[in-house]
């Protein structure tokens, strides 16, 4: 917001417009630097001959600093007051600069780091002609320059990381003591993107590429005592800086580029190596496995045996991938088994790229590790049940919902309902839980689509696909003579439709019918139904790590999509919703099952924990209204998790389980607890991060 324009000069001397770009300095030291430059360009000007204009420039400045700056600038002609409401040095210099009239722009730091000597030799070149930028370069030979040393490691590896990934040959990008023609900077300001800290980096990088002149002068800088760098906050913003900037340039090797092959190589590791280990792991899959591997009939109609007297329970596409795979390496451990580590690291890079794709690098950074390091994601995607296909297509359900939502293109809503399909063909129950999920997304966003009818239309066509697709193979084996085929297992009446809506349907729910636990549960089956089923033996120890603080996500997530629903971050609040979803929906029904029902089928709930707390790490940081207040459920959810939930119940799962250990995470737990009420009571941030990081770890 303009306060104030700048005024007229005379003609036969040019206008230098001198920004000073404030937040939140104190008053008092803030004007006595404002009536230090503002006497020495009164000297200045008179012995080059030119006249100035001081703007002082407020970033979401507190009232107080408002008010003191305007009644400073209010009588006095050569100075005018710019204001934005948000912050950022890059924001309220762009608004600066688009609004100047004078010939020549440049600022400066309000700290005066830059001694008011070195101001001559900046405006030089521009007052004798010059028409490209002229910045201050502290790492000139004749520069003398005083700054800590960690300031200048950091400064001297971002510009290292420049050159590396972006091709800069800059030494000094970010050097506040920058001057050029208003005629170049208003030409060059509307491609700027960064608003905050790194505005003369692009500013600079965009000149480059434009072929514009860009001189480097010496100057005296010596840092201010009341400079504070959050140096991890500042490394992350350069670090997703020059990604950007990498991309932007074309660039084949970027930061992004590189953190995503650790990530491959850390899951190709974890999944791959000494892939054999488990044997032939499931013993059931891998005999039917080399049955379909030798016999198109079993191929078919998934038999247990090559005779074909018997299929497995489950629908023969869980299979075809080791299939192929043993046709391709022949029949071995490894070949039955490389399909599986293979949909790990897919789903690994996948959990990240959707992620990533809504939220920022660090998110889907996140996402991508704990995925790989859940205790589960370690053991079943080395073994060969379906589960691990079940999760991979899981993921990509989402990235097509989030497609055929954003888009409305026919081709999404198909490929939703095929996928769909065939998660249904991979775990038939299991996948029917996506159906309610996906029936709360379309209508949380039934209101916003462009063509009501034309999108109805595309739900009932992607509805027929789902159908098609997952009914493909019962209708197969219904219409194929009992005499031709196997007996379907699974069921007790040689009836496919009673293992897709028996002993693979409601059965698993109710606990009647085929898939009744016999004698009662037990460990192998789940344990007792009930609320806190996910926290007994046999759920806890594969899921219940994260379980508490993932929880806390999932009700803030749906809590703030229904919240607010304003349209900017709407894909963001789809994919927030669905992950929420999927854990609070598979949770209940995981713990209100009285049928069979295995601990390492909550491996499904494996992405929706990791995105969820890869995506808090973004909302807790980026959203001050309730970023805090997110940050320390999530902190104490930890906290109760370390100290209290882990050790007792490992303790009822075995009394002599490690008692060292045990005594160990409840001392951790209660240090965590009484650094986390500390934290929160001093309203330090950092400290309660830390402690959160810590309890995940």
């Amino acid at each position: 917001m303009l306060l104030k324009d700048t005024p007229l000069a005379t003609i036969d001397m040019k206008i230098v417009d001198v920004t000073i770009p404030i937040h939140n300095e104190n008053i008092e030291n803030l004007l006595a630097s404002l009536k230090k430059v503002d006497k020495y360009l009164k000297t200045l000007s008179t012995e080059l001959a030119f006249n100035y204009n001081l703007t002082i420039a407020c970033s979401a400045v507190p009232k107080a600093t408002n008010n003191a700056i305007y009644k400073f600038v209010k009588n006095q002609t050569h100075m005018r007051f710019v204001r934005t409401e948000k912050k950022g040095r890059g924001r309220v210099l762009k608004e600066a600069w688009l609004s100047s009239n004078s010939d020549i722009v440049m600022y400066m730091d309000v700290d005066l780091a830059t001694d008011l000597s070195s101001v001559q030799a900046l405006l030089d070149p521009l007052l004798s002609g010059y028409t490209g930028i002229v910045i201050g370069n502290r790492r000139l030979k004749k520069s003398r320059v005083k700054r800590k040393a960690m300031r200048s490691i950091s400064s001297a590896m971002y510009h290292r990381a420049s050159r590396l990934f972006v091709g800069t040959k800059f030494i000094d990008m970010q050097c506040g003591f920058k001057a050029m023609p208003t005629v170049l900077a208003k030409k060059l300001i509307p491609k700027v993107k960064n608003n905050k800290w790194l505005f003369d980096s692009e500013l600079l990088i965009n000149a480059k590429n434009q072929k514009v002149k860009i001189k480097s002068v010496p100057i005296t800088w010596n840092e201010s005592p009341s400079t504070t760098v959050k140096f991890l906050k500042l490394a992350s913003e350069m670090m997703k800086f020059i990604n950007r900037m990498s991309v932007t340039q074309k660039r084949i090797i970027t930061p992004e580029r590189l953190l995503l092959v650790g990530l491959m190589l850390i899951a190709s590791l974890i999944f791959l190596v000494n892939l054999t280990d488990n044997q032939w792991a499931n013993l059931y899959y891998s005999a039917a496995t080399q049955s379909a591997s030798t016999s198109w009939k079993a191929f078919l109609f998934g038999g247990f045996d090559a005779q074909g007297f018997i299929t497995i329970d489950k629908f023969p596409i869980v299979l075809w991938p080791s299939v192929f795979s043993v046709k391709l390496f022949g029949f071995s451990q490894f070949a039955v088994l490389l399909p599986h580590a293979l949909t790990g690291i897919f789903s690994s890079l996948a959990i990240y790229k959707i992620v990533r794709r809504h939220f920022d690098i660090t998110s889907g950074l996140a996402a991508g590790l704990i995925f790989i390091f859940s205790p589960l994601s370690t053991i079943m995607f080395r073994f060969n049940n379906p589960d691990s296909f079940l999760v991979l297509a899981s993921i990509l359900l989402l990235a097509c919902v989030l497609k055929a939502m954003s888009t409305e293109s026919w081709k999404y809503f198909l490929m939703t309902g095929v996928v769909l399909g065939l998660m249904f063909q991979i775990k038939t129950l299991q996948a029917l839980i996506f159906l309610p999920i996906l029936f709360v997304i379309v209508l949380w966003d039934f209101r916003v689509s462009k063509s009501l009818h034309s999108f109805v239309k595309k739900l009932i066509l992607g509805g027929v696909v789902f159908l098609l697709t997952a009914l493909s193979w019962p209708i197969f084996v219904s219409l194929t003579s009992p005499n031709s085929r196997p007996i379907i297992g699974g069921s007790a009446s040689n009836n496919v439709w009673d293992l897709v809506f028996g002993y693979n349907g409601l059965s698993r729910l109710t606990g009647d019918g085929p898939a009744k636990v016999s004698g009662g549960p037990s460990a192998i089956f789940g344990g007792n139904s009930g609320f806190f089923r996910m926290f007994n033996s046999s759920f806890f120890s594969n899921i219940g790590w994260f379980l508490l603080p993932a929880i806390v996500c999932a009700c803030f997530g749906i809590w703030y999509c229904f919240k607010n629903n304003n349209e900017q971050s709407r894909s963001q609040k789809r994919q927030l919703l669905f992950w929420s979803l999927v854990l609070l929906f598979y949770v209940f029904v995981f713990s209100i099952a009285k049928g069979k029902i295995h601990g390492y089928y909550s491996l499904i709930l494996i992405p929706a924990i990791s995105a969820l707390l890869g995506i808090s790490l973004q909302l807790a940081r980026k959203h001050k209204s309730y970023g805090r207040g997110l940050l320390y459920w999530l902190t104490g959810s930890t906290v109760i998790s370390v100290g209290v939930v882990i050790p007792f119940l490992l303790r009822s799962i075995d009394p002599k389980w490690f008692p060292v250990l045990f005594f160990s995470l409840i001392i951790t737990g209660v240090l965590l607890a009484f650094i986390s009420i500390f934290a929160i009571y001093n309203n330090k941030d950092t400290l309660v991060k830390l402690v959160f990081f810590l309890g995940l770890s």
